[in-house]
């Protein structure tokens, strides 16, 4: 007799996939909704950014917390003026969140290899520091402040 949740089942079954993704989505639902009802914040929750207290420059994950809510309320603008990098990231780790719930359900389905090659890591390492870098400019500043 086999486990059910036997190692690696989540990843590697299509039925494992959906509880994986199906329930996820259904507690972002969740959050969301009762975010809505009770009116609750997620500012203030969680503590300052320790390199912006010490250094008063910005970090890549800066005003993330705040973007997040307001994308939550719904201000796409204010939400993409706090972050931009940040904002586009979640806007893409929601559609490839969908697209992997999605393909669960197409013919063919097959798990996927999770290996990244080293230019993909070093080209995002690149891109934060380039941000991280140019977030405290005057130029980033005339732009999204």
């Amino acid at each position: 007799m086999s486990d059910p949740i036997r190692k690696g089942w989540l990843w590697n079954t299509r039925s494992g996939n959906r509880w994986l993704w199906g329930g996820t989505l259904t507690l972002g639902a969740v959050f969301a909704l009762l975010y809505h009802l009770t009116g609750m914040s997620i500012t203030g929750i969680l503590p300052p950014c320790i390199f912006h207290t010490f250094t008063g420059m910005d970090c890549p994950g800066c005003g993330t917390t705040r973007m997040v809510a307001a994308m939550l309320d719904g201000q796409w603008g204010a939400a993409f003026s706090l972050n931009p990098l940040m904002f586009l990231t979640v806007i893409a780790l929601v559609l490839f969140y969908l697209w992997f719930l999605v393909r669960t359900f197409l013919p063919g389905w097959k798990p996927l290899k999770w290996r990244l090659p080293l230019w993909a890591v070093a080209s995002v390492g690149g891109i934060l520091v380039f941000y991280w870098f140019l977030r405290n400019t005057s130029l980033y500043a005339s732009w999204f402040v």
